[in-house]
């Protein structure tokens, strides 16, 4: 299986069926807001702290200390920002109703990938790079991504209608 990461930019693959693929992200997805709920804890008691006033004023190190939670509060907040874009990333593909039919046999893979890479011109980087795979008669292929990831890219790669920017793309007349 290929999965197509638009935050990422790459393209990974993945042994095993498709059911396996969905129990590892789900999976990575529990964690991901098990992260997201240990860090809006944290950042709650540090709000609580960073709020209550001191009797008096308060003396130097508790108005330091005040300060440095304050900091370390901000930093808590910026990344959790990060955890929680990744969060949004790995539910955006939750569900997609698919049917697969048995092929025929060929000879040799119908289409070979090897290295390769590729950019729109005038754009200054890869939308990809280093996807090496082959699709013979037995393989189910599905390309998971974003929009703007690169999935219609590498199927118009695949089908010769673009060329690559690096690497070459085999395809067997059968």
């Amino acid at each position: 299986m290929l999965h197509i990461s638009g935050v990422a930019r790459r393209l990974t693959q993945h042994r095993g069926s498709y059911s396996v693929w969905a129990a590892r992200r789900a999976d990575q997805q529990k964690a991901h807001a098990h992260q997201v709920e240990l860090r809006e804890a944290k950042a709650e008691k540090l709000r609580a702290y960073t709020q209550h006033g001191f009797k008096y004023g308060g003396s130097t190190g508790q108005i330091a200390m005040q300060q440095k939670k304050l900091k370390e509060l901000n930093k808590l907040e910026n990344e959790g920002e990060e955890i929680a874009h990744e969060l949004a990333d790995l539910n955006e593909d939750e569900e997609l109703p698919l049917r697969l039919e048995a092929g025929g046999v060929l000879p040799k893979p119908p289409i070979s990938v090897k290295a390769v890479g590729f950019g729109y011109p005038n754009s200054g980087e890869l939308l990809f790079s280093g996807a090496e795979f082959s699709v013979d008669a037995r393989s189910r292929v599905c390309l998971l991504g974003e929009n703007g990831a690169g999935k219609t890219t590498l199927v118009k790669l695949m089908q010769g209608e673009l060329e690559p920017t690096q690497g070459e793309v085999l395809r067997c007349s059968g």
